[in-house]
């Protein structure tokens, strides 16, 4: 099949009468067409245009130029029903429009009701830091609007870290400091001293303030948060997450003389 349909459209076929419903966020905004064949051979259908209407009710906005795109196979002097997916920027905001599918001379009514989608991106989804002890880092965090609506995000961050193999290695601390006559509660209580002293506490911070307060529709904004390398003898390396919203971005991070940040992407 050479172009978007074979046979000629409004002639050979075409399509039943609207108004045909359309609804879903942009990235799948569905909808059932009827073709009727009126030919001697079958006609197969990938695309067809669909343009502004002519007049639109109020509460209805104009719909620009766009596709609709299918897979439709109709057998000789028949009907079918296809499901059809209109392409849509991803940006475009939820609410109702109207627009024409058009087939040859003849044009039908598009009834179409865009939902809402909020889809916020970040990257990188995971960091490896390098710092002293005590060392204050700055993370660039770059945040991404692929939906249709603003998208508000939470200031508060909570950074989580523990050192890799914590317990393993305070487990062995306990039971090289005991003796013969330890018992298991002895081993028990020096191991949960050991852990509760080495454990890390969870940083609290702030992201640097978001102008407007949200992350409009196609907008791409970097946020830089500020993270301070655990205290310790150095030598030591770090795993755990940042957590902000329902996010969360993997951190590995060495306590080091040497001090440097690497993003992994």
């Amino acid at each position: 099949m050479h172009g978007p349909h074979t046979g000629e459209a409004g002639s050979d076929w075409r399509l039943g009468p609207g108004p045909y419903r359309f609804s879903g966020p942009p990235s799948q905004c569905v909808g059932e067409l009827v073709l009727i064949n009126q030919s001697a051979d079958k006609v197969k259908v990938s695309a067809l245009e669909a343009r502004p209407a002519g007049r639109s009710r109020r509460s209805a906005h104009a719909l620009p130029a766009t596709q609709l795109i299918l897979s439709a196979r109709v057998p000789p002097r028949s009907e079918a029903r296809a499901r059809a997916v209109l392409q849509l920027d991803s940006h475009l905001p939820p609410g109702s429009y109207q627009a024409q599918v058009v087939c040859g001379d003849q044009k039908e009514a598009l009834q179409i009701e865009v939902e809402e989608a909020r889809e916020l991106t970040v990257e990188p989804d995971a960091f490896v830091l390098r710092g002293q002890a005590g060392e204050t880092l700055a993370l660039p965090i770059v945040l991404s609007n692929e939906g249709n609506v603003p998208v508000a995000v939470d200031d508060l961050v909570k950074v989580w870290l523990e050192e890799r193999e914590w317990i393993r290695r305070n487990l062995g601390r306990s039971l090289s400091e005991g003796d013969a006559d330890d018992t298991y509660e002895d081993v028990a209580n020096r191991l949960l001293h050991h852990l509760r002293s080495s454990m890390v506490a969870p940083q609290g911070g702030l992201f640097e303030p978001l102008p407007g307060g949200a992350v409009a529709p196609g907008e791409q904004i970097t946020r830089t948060l500020p993270i301070t390398v655990p205290a310790g003898t150095g030598g030591q390396m770090f795993i755990g997450f940042v957590e902000f919203d329902e996010y969360l971005i993997e951190l590995q991070l060495y306590a080091i003389a040497e001090t440097g940040v690497e993003a992994r992407r």
